[in-house]
């Protein structure tokens, strides 16, 4: 944190509170949700629109979606080597890494094309969650089997 947010008695918003709340865990998921949607480059419409109606369909949302979404997004745009680190913690030191890797995999997957880059997002996600390789392994193939393009 700088001097000046010190002073002015500012809190780090990176900070992992010794308690984590449903909202910090809320943010949390959603950020990596956000990261997965962007790590292809780009942000399209469809996906973020995945992104919503996932987290409607989540527990740990229960409404309010509109909120958490925009206080992720201004996690994102402050720092987002920080945003990520953070959510990464979050989800890691509640249990919920698992769900969160889930959670990104739909997205990544769902347009039936992986490129490199979003390969790439997933390979280094599942080691900044400390995932077990063979839960890796079969969140992918499930993803990769049901969003697969016809040939």
């Amino acid at each position: 944190m700088g001097i000046f947010n010190k002073l002015a008695g500012g809190k780090d918003p990176f900070e992992i509170p010794a308690d984590i709340s449903r909202s910090d865990l809320q943010k949390a998921v959603c950020l990596i949700g956000i990261f997965a949607i962007g790590s292809d480059g780009h942000f399209d419409r469809n996906e973020v629109i995945d992104l919503k109606n996932s987290m409607i369909g989540m527990s740990l949302f229960n409404g309010g979606i509109e909120t958490i979404l925009g206080q992720a997004e201004r996690l994102f745009d402050k720092d987002r080597t920080r945003a990520l680190s953070w959510a990464c913690k979050v989800c890691t030191q509640v249990g919920w890494q698992e769900t969160a890797f889930t959670l990104a995999c739909s997205l990544v997957f769902s347009d039936g094309e992986l490129d490199p880059d979003e390969a790439k997002f997933i390979v280094d996600l599942s080691g900044d969650l400390k995932l077990e390789t063979s839960f890796v392994q079969a969140v992918a193939n499930t993803y990769s089997s049901l969003y697969r393009q016809p040939q």
